[in-house]
Formats: C-alpha cells, structure tokens, sequence
C-alpha cells in the first residue's frame, strides 16, 4: 500500500513538473503567461472528462451499486436487531426485570 500511495504522489509530482515546464516554454513562445495557463487548463480538463467518459463512469456505477447493496444489507440488520431487541424486552418484562 506504501508503494502505490508513493507511486501515485511520484506521478502527481511528475505531471505538476511537467505542467510547470510546459507553462514557461509556451510562456516564452507566446510572451504572456495567461495563454499557456489557459492552454494547460483547457487540455486538463478535456482529459479529466475523456478520463471519466470512457474509464471511471462504470466504475462509478458499480461502485453505486455496491453501495445499495451494502445499504439494504445494512438496513436488513439494523431491522433484525431491532426485532431482537423487541424480543429480549418482551422477555424481560415478561419476568419483571426492568
């Protein structure tokens, strides 16, 4: 887990270098930095939305449904426990014990 949580900081830190070195060589080609920031932005956020179009949207709905199942798993328990509790009380007042 340490290496992938190393190997993800190492890729993020590679990209922010790159965007950085990308911003000042178009910075000198163009002569104000306002271009290649908007630039980079611009093909940031064409590749988050290609990124989650066509690779995260399924996992997203299957994470969605793991989540309603887990959900009504945990609603079934939590109505059995309540049963049970229902249960354990009527005995209890049954042989008086408060």
């Amino acid at each position: 887990m340490v290496a992938f949580i190393t190997m993800v900081a190492l890729a993020v830190l590679a990209f922010v270098l790159a965007a950085v070195a990308l911003i000042v060589w178009l910075e000198e080609v163009f002569g104000t930095i306002i271009i290649p920031c908007l630039v980079l932005s611009l093909i940031s956020v064409l590749a988050a939305y290609l990124l989650y179009r066509f690779r995260l949207k399924e996992w997203f709905a299957a994470m969605s449904d793991d989540l309603h199942t887990f959900s009504e798993s945990v609603s079934t328990l939590r109505r059995g426990y309540g049963w049970v509790v229902g249960i354990i009380e009527c005995f209890m007042r049954r042989k008086g014990v408060e």
